[in-house]
């Protein structure tokens, strides 16, 4: 008789879609539990006992703009003055992940609903690459923008606050540089964290049951595949012999922080494997 290693294995997906079988889903969509119908058991005895992630799917949907709705403090306002008396917009853009190309068009299409105006507001609102910086025209003659504390958009934009920004009357637009570098990113990576695992990878100085990173590769509104080719590995030798009922999964931000999903689901794929010592006769 011989004793040899045998490697196990048991494949998870978790899927956040609550049709899915999700329960105990947070309202930023960020947190969600899987029950199973029949519990996991890593046996007491098992070697080396680890956890990786084979794959996730994220959508790169967290709002880094928002109307206070999901419990952030909004950033979505601006006031517009209109020529010739001038008329006094506040006016609000929808909570979403934007570029500042999409915010430029979210003004310019708030400014059109709230007046009947047909000319865009905005003629200019584009990021310089060389500099870092926003520049800004008014299009509409006599016209003004001012981003009114509190909740406006000047931070993400890098404009002041409860200052006048206007066409300038004459033939050319004023073409305006924002003194700040804008802020446009609320998330620079996201982080898969887990219960299954004690510790997780560590984070700077600290361990939060991570599992894995997800790097932002697409452009906002799509969807981040993530197959890793050398996936971290995880130690989880406190959960063998223990049999396990339930796990929950969270999708955090690069600040440890729950990220909002902006109403999507996403999933992750792991892997539990450990080797069992066995007897083979001969």
């Amino acid at each position: 008789m011989v004793k040899k290693l045998v490697k196990r294995e048991i494949a998870l997906i978790l899927d956040s879609d609550e049709n899915s079988g999700a329960l105990q889903k947070s309202a930023d969509g960020s947190t969600f539990t899987v029950q199973f119908d029949q519990p996991i058991l890593i046996p007491k005895n098992a070697i080396n006992p680890t956890l990786d992630v084979e794959e996730s799917a994220v959508w790169f949907s967290t709002p880094n703009i928002f109307d206070g709705s999901t419990g952030e403090i909004p950033n979505n306002t601006f006031r517009a003055y209109i020529a010739p008396v001038p008329d006094i917009y506040n006016l609000t853009i929808p909570q979403g992940v934007y570029d500042i190309p999409a915010i430029k068009l979210a003004i310019n299409e708030a400014v059109k609903d709230a007046t009947g105006l047909t000319s865009d507001f905005l003629s200019v609102l584009r990021l310089n690459d060389a500099t870092g910086r926003t520049e800004l025209s008014v299009g509409l003659g006599g016209a003004t923008i001012e981003f009114v504390s509190p909740n406006s958009l000047n931070t993400i934009l890098g404009f002041l606050e409860n200052t006048f920004y206007s066409q300038g009357g004459g033939p050319t637009d004023i073409l305006y540089v924002s003194p700040n570098i804008p802020q446009v990113n609320s998330v620079n990576f996201y982080l898969i964290q887990c219960d299954l695992v004690d510790r997780g990878i560590r984070f700077n100085n600290i361990y939060s049951q991570i599992i894995e990173t997800i790097l932002i590769d697409v452009a906002p509104g799509e969807q981040i595949l993530t197959k890793p080719y050398h996936p971290p590995t995880c130690m989880i030798e406190h959960i063998a012999g223990n049999p396990i009922t339930n796990v929950r999964v969270s999708l955090l931000n690069d600040s440890l922080r729950n990220a909002n999903t902006g109403g999507e689901n996403y999933y992750v794929r792991l892997s539990l494997k450990w080797y069992e010592q066995i007897d083979i006769h001969i």
